[in-house]
């Protein structure tokens, strides 16, 4: 399965080259379920799926999140408690992916807000943690045990995340990892403050009740048009797993 998922994700990129070089390289010309539209062809052709066997947008089950009392922000501009991942794809006995995705791009004559983009990387892989960890043990029909499930985090980033925290002047910002390896509190204080709100309390104490830790390491990572910075941007993947439940 690892080297079908690596080449649907290199058809996935040359998919969006054509999309960016259809728009002459404007970014912001689409958003992200243009993106999440062209993984889903992707995945189908190289896995031979149909249409219904790809789900787009499934409520993460209840018991994978601390409830959100009222007032705080639900992200996505949510009214309602309920979580949702942006991909599951079945393949065969218990196994499959569950995707989340993100598309990072410069706003027209504005900046990027860089440091919610990590935060938002790693509240990500917070909730693809807690999907790793689900067994299904009420055996609820929408559901399956997704222990053998890959979990993955797909990006695609214009040339701002590229140099994230490369900046020879300035404030020294952490740069996105190859790999997060056992996200600790240690590791977050070393993040900025709006890092850190991004990522949502009912999904960090969550891991912290069920005793997780988190591994995210990329597992794949296509730099386009590295000559051109106008032009440049990346396609990046990590899988996250669970190390070992703490002793």
């Amino acid at each position: 399965m690892d080297k079908k998922i690596n080449k649907a994700l290199t058809n996935f990129n040359k998919l969006v080259e054509k999309r960016l070089e259809y728009h002459q390289y404007d970014f912001t010309a689409f958003g992200e379920d243009s993106i999440r539209y062209d993984f889903f062809y992707a995945i189908m052709n190289e896995f031979k799926k149909k249409p219904h066997e790809i789900i787009l947008e499934q409520t993460i089950p209840e018991a994978l999140y601390n409830q959100t009392p009222r007032g705080e922000n639900l992200g996505r501009g949510r009214h309602t408690d309920s979580p949702e991942y942006d991909m599951r794809v079945d393949i065969k006995n218990n196994q499959g992916f569950l995707i989340e995705f993100a598309y990072f791009r410069t706003p027209k004559n504005a900046t990027q807000d860089r440091s919610s983009k990590h935060g938002k990387l790693l509240n990500d892989i917070y909730r693809l943690a807690l999907l790793k960890s689900f067994t299904n043990p009420d055996g609820n029909t929408q559901y399956k045990n997704f222990n053998k499930y890959k979990c993955l985090f797909i990006c695609v980033t214009d040339n701002e995340m590229i140099e994230y925290g490369h900046n020879k002047r300035g404030r020294k910002t952490l740069p996105i990892q190859d790999e997060y390896h056992n996200i600790s509190d240690e590791f977050l204080a070393l993040l900025s403050k709006t890092t850190n709100d991004v990522i949502q309390e009912r999904f960090r104490t969550k891991v912290s009740d069920l005793n997780l830790e988190i591994n995210a390491k990329r597992m794949f990572s296509v730099m386009n048009n590295e000559d051109d910075k106008s032009k440049r941007w990346a396609t990046w993947a990590w899988e996250v797993s669970l190390i070992e439940d703490k002793k």
